[in-house]
């Protein structure tokens, strides 16, 4: 059956729909926002506007009551000797203007009060019952105008005018004139074009048609009372007074209904006015608005995709492109990542994008990743350079010095030629150092390398081991000329005047010589029998050198090493194995982390015995992985012990280099941490950096069956060895330990930091953790702490102790 095909579906139509489905939603928010904003101005402006035609109203009857005072003045300047004089010539003078003033001003009444509140004269219709005596009383009291509204089955306004009626000032009488607020409802109507209505509250205790309230003015009184009807159908349960106003529908018209109080303060039997607003036509401009703006959107959307169309197809395009760069710059291959990032800038974009920012990042990563590659690969150079040579005197170190050796060890077998190993330590350096200070064993140590230098020949290889330990490789030499040789040195040392701070040295030098090649001996072989002639040189006296002999130690070391074979022996079948637990700091929390479990031998009269006396005998007499099993088998008790605590601790432990060839320990690991229920993330497993790297292919295996358990990795000595990254990249460790000669001196020696915080950048960048063996005071802790190193371990920390420590303890120093 033929296999269909997948549909493709280009990423620009998914981003097309997808842009064009939020373009959707975003108009219909921006739509429905818009319509929302539109209704609450049209809202806000109605009710601007309502408050501007009370005001209209309000200002409208004040000025009513204010041309009814000018009026009074008018009619009432006159003075007389006394309040009957007075009475007589007002009353004669409204009398006279009564008609026009009934006619102009639409006057109801006016009413002629003496200073006891009489009503001493009448002009039109008798309202005196809407004008309360305590009126009266009040405003002849503070001889100040005022006026007020009454509304019941009619609306007045009333206006009371104090007069003096007497020369002197002492008599008042007060004139009340009473106009109907018809004339200014009119005048609303005719300014504003806007119906409204004076309501009074119903004397009855049944609201009547249209409410609670009754019309008593109104420029539209069917109109209003139909609409108030309509209120009170669609809201029997409410009063319009409590609202902020109702939108109603009448036929085809919609207006918009409120009440405002036309008294401050207001009291149950206040006049309010009802303002009905028509509101048709301005919401047939918002439906208006609504559609157009809906049109514009509908219109905004297909343009949209109009344009968005070809410049998607573009962006994809230059997605795909630059997509294309990034296999290549997986592989490291910035120059390919480049040619393909150049296509995309054939075109000059006079605007700054997503897209025109992402190929120039794309291109500054090519650029970081390029720099930091070669950043990388001129550190590790360095790194080379550092762990190959001593950074005091530039000279070989004992790693190169030992690869040397094995190399010219070779040769000589192959072709049969002799050479010879020396090894130098200066007498009294100690005393030198001490005396004089670092500074100058320092100097010491660089004039002695350049003496050496200048004296042997091009072929001979000369390396500082450490201290002030030599060691010069000398093939093609028999063993006369070796002697004499190094009696040669011993006298260029010994004539060489060495002054520091105006006192002078006297500089001499004990040569141990060891002959190779031999049957069956190694590297290690020659320079420790090298390393004995030495020490035999120093017994003898100053400026000495001495032959090693093999028939001088065979017989001894044979003893000797049968003798630790059966106490090594003895003590696995006893159980007499023991770790002891140096901490390690966090350096940046100040708290310790983990501990290196060190193991211990315990002799029969309970002597604690150095791994440094039995380790070397166990691998040399085949016994290294019954111990290694053992240390492991520790390690899990104390796991074990430390998870029943509750004790977060982790532990490192050392393996040697014969782990790797050993078949039981993968096994005997991975039934450890089942049977005992051990959290393997807390086990972390030493390897030196040159047992590791001797054995790359079958370390890397090792390393990977152990790390799928969830244990840990740590690079020990590191430094030492065949420092290269190039091998530790493919080396799956967590943790590199600095070796311990690279810090014990950190402070004191230059080269030594630079190596230091080389190793810590690079770690950084390959995303493992630094440990600092050997940190012996608080002076190196600072300075490990300022190269961002993770860990450190050392007496200033810890010695180490058969006590566990407390995760929880802190560094005190």
């Amino acid at each position: 059956m033929r296999r269909k095909n997948n549909l493709f579906f280009s990423i620009k139509w998914k981003a097309l729909l997808l842009f064009g489905l939020l373009l959707s939603i975003t108009h219909a928010i921006q739509y429905g926002t818009s319509y929302k904003q539109i209704t609450e101005q049209f809202e806000r402006q109605h009710h601007q506007e309502q408050q501007y035609q009370l005001s209209i109203v309000k200002a409208l009857i004040g000025q009513s009551a204010r041309l009814i005072e000018q009026i009074a003045e008018l009619n009432t300047t006159q003075r007389s000797n006394t309040p009957t004089q007075f009475e007589e010539q007002a009353i004669k003078a409204i009398t006279q203007q009564w008609g026009s003033l009934q006619t102009n001003w639409g006057l109801v009444s006016i009413s002629f009060y003496n200073q006891e509140s009489q009503l001493k004269a009448l002009w039109g219709s008798n309202v005196t019952a809407v004008i309360p005596n305590e009126d009266l009383t009040n405003v002849l009291r503070l001889e100040k105008p005022s006026y007020k509204l009454f509304c019941q089955i009619q609306c007045y306004q009333i206006v009371y005018i104090p007069v003096l009626a007497d020369s002197i000032g002492e008599q008042n009488a007060l004139f009340v004139f009473v106009r109907s607020l018809a004339d200014i409802i009119i005048t609303f109507k005719e300014a504003t074009r806007t119906d409204i209505a004076i309501l009074s509250r119903s004397s009855t205790t049944e609201d009547n048609e249209y409410g609670p309230l009754n019309i008593v003015a109104s420029t539209n009184p069917y109109k209003l009372k139909q609409l108030l009807t309509n209120f009170y159908k669609a809201h029997p349960e409410q009063n319009l007074a409590d609202t902020n106003g109702s939108h109603l529908d009448l036929g085809q018209q919609q207006f918009s209904l409120r009440l405002f109080n036309l008294v401050e303060p207001s009291h149950s039997n206040s006049p309010q006015l009802l303002i009905a607003t028509d509101l048709s036509e301005d919401y047939l401009l918002i439906e208006q608005s609504k559609k157009e703006a809906l049109y514009a959107i509908l219109l905004a959307l297909i343009a949209s995709v109009v344009i968005l169309l070809p410049i998607l197809l573009k962006a994809t395009h230059r997605l795909i492109t630059v997509s294309n760069a990034l296999p290549a710059l997986s592989k490291g291959n910035f120059h390919q990542a480049r040619v393909y990032l150049q296509q995309t800038r054939r075109h000059k974009y006079k605007t700054q994008d997503e897209l025109v920012t992402l190929e120039q990042s794309a291109t500054m990563v090519i650029d970081q990743l390029e720099k930091g590659s070669q950043l990388i690969r001129e550190k590790e150079q360095n790194l080379v350079w550092l762990a190959d040579h001593d950074s005091l005197t530039k000279l070989f170190n004992r790693r190169r010095f030992q690869l040397e050796f094995e190399q010219q060890l070779k040769i000589s077998q192959r072709y049969r030629s002799n050479g010879a190993i020396l090894y130098l330590d200066l007498d009294q350096f100690k005393y030198i150092n001490d005396t004089s200070g670092h500074g100058a064993g320092d100097l010491l140590l660089k004039q002695v390398a350049e003496t050496i230098q200048q004296t042997i020949r091009s072929s001979d290889i000369l390396a500082r081991l450490g201290g002030d330990e030599f060691a010069l490789l000398l093939p093609n030499i028999d063993a006369h000329g070796a002697t004499q040789f190094a009696q040669k040195i011993i006298e260029k040392l010994r004539l060489m005047r060495f002054e520091y701070n105006g006192t002078q040295h006297n500089i001499s030098a004990s040569i141990g010589i060891a002959m190779f090649p031999e049957y069956g001996l190694t590297v290690q072989n020659f320079m420790s029998n090298a390393d004995i002639a030495m020490y035999q040189a120093k017994e003898s006296g100053r400026s000495k050198s001495h032959l090693y002999s093999q028939k001088e130690q065979t017989k001894e070391l044979l003893k000797t090493r049968i003798l630790w074979k059966e106490k090594i022996e003895a003590a696995l079948a006893d159980k007499r194995l023991c770790l002891h637990f140096q901490p390690i700091l966090d350096i940046k929390t100040n708290q310790i982390s983990h501990a290196e479990a060190l193991v211990r031998m315990i002799d029969l009269d309970g002597e604690i015995i150095m791994p440094n006396s039995f380790i070397p005998i166990a691998e040399q007499s085949g016994l290294i992985n019954q111990i290694d099993l053992a240390v492991l088998q520790l390690a899990f008790e104390t796991l074990r012990f430390l998870q029943t605590q509750n004790n977060p601790l982790k532990l490192s432990i050392n393996l040697s280099g014969k782990a790797f060839n050993n078949t039981l320990l993968i096994s005997t690991l991975k039934e450890g941490l089942k049977q005992q229920d051990i959290d393997a993330k807390k086990l972390i497993i030493e390897v030196t950096e040159t047992t590791a790297v001797a054995n790359i292919n079958t370390a890397v295996n090792l390393m990977n069956d152990i790390k799928e358990t969830g244990a840990k990795f740590a690079l020990d000595d590191f430094g030492v060895g065949y420092a290269s990254f190039f091998y530790l990249r493919q080396l799956p460790v967590d943790y590199i330990k600095i070796d311990g000669s690279f810090i014990q001196t950190l402070e004191k020696h230059k080269e030594d930091q630079v190596f230091v915080k080389a190793v810590s950048e690079i770690s950084q960048l390959s995303g493992l953790k630094t440990i600092a063996e050997f940190v012996e005071n608080q002076t190196i802790l600072d300075l490990l702490a300022s190269y961002n190193i993770d860990y450190a371990q050392g007496y200033h920390i810890a010695k180490p102790s058969a006590t566990l420590p407390n995760n929880k303890l802190i560094l005190s120093h």
